[in-house]
């Protein structure tokens, strides 16, 4: 049997990355892996500013970035997921997610990468869609990752959008739960649930 890999998509303040931190605490069995834009970022990749305003030049380049970075940090994990013996892996985001910032969606990251949408699809056995707060009575949550750029309905829209990228994936779920520890616990029974491997 093949190694599980799980992705956490959704918009803006979702909880991918909350969900990241509790479940390997909860399920030892799977290795996981931060988001690719937030590492780059982090690390210095130039984002827009007041002097180097915003344009789809730098954002068709920044997917790229991302996108080859997902390919080898995913590689990378999944090769240390399998030599600590670990079921599987989850993603904060999956490659695809990359489509949703584009223009031409699906067609334009498949340009930009040479991989078929279809096989960006097969690289995951299961989607775990978490909708952004900005579409729940809370409200959203910008404050919680300073690389967040989006206003509420930009992330709402953005929410949308991940919705149609991942459209076509056979296992995908999606959680509108607003607690945290409800929602962290239908993740982890997704997670958890029997389906078949790829």
């Amino acid at each position: 049997m093949g190694l599980d890999r799980v992705v956490l998509t959704g918009g803006p303040s979702g909880g991918k990355s909350t969900a990241l931190e509790h479940i390997p605490r909860m399920c030892s069995l799977y290795d996981s892996a931060p988001e690719v834009a937030t590492m780059l970022l982090s690390g210095g990749f130039p984002a827009p500013s007041e002097a180097h305003p915003w344009s789809y030049d730098w954002q068709r380049s920044f997917q790229k970035t991302i996108a080859v970075s997902q390919i080898a940090l995913e590689e990378v994990v999944s090769m240390r997921a399998v030599s600590g013996q670990q079921y599987g892996v989850l993603f904060d985001r999956g490659l695809p997610d990359g489509a949703a910032y584009l223009r031409g969606g699906m067609d334009e990251l498949a340009e930009l990468t040479g991989i078929e949408p279809s096989a960006m699809l097969g690289r995951y056995d299961l989607v775990i869609h978490l909708v952004t707060s900005a579409k729940q009575p809370r409200g959203y949550q910008k404050h919680t990752n300073q690389h967040r750029f989006e206003e509420t309905a930009e992330a709402i829209k953005l929410d949308d959008r991940i919705l149609e990228v991942w459209r076509d994936h056979p296992n995908r779920v999606i959680i509108d739960v607003e607690g945290r520890p409800e929602r962290n616990q239908q993740v982890i029974e997704q997670i958890c649930s029997p389906r078949p491997q790829s």
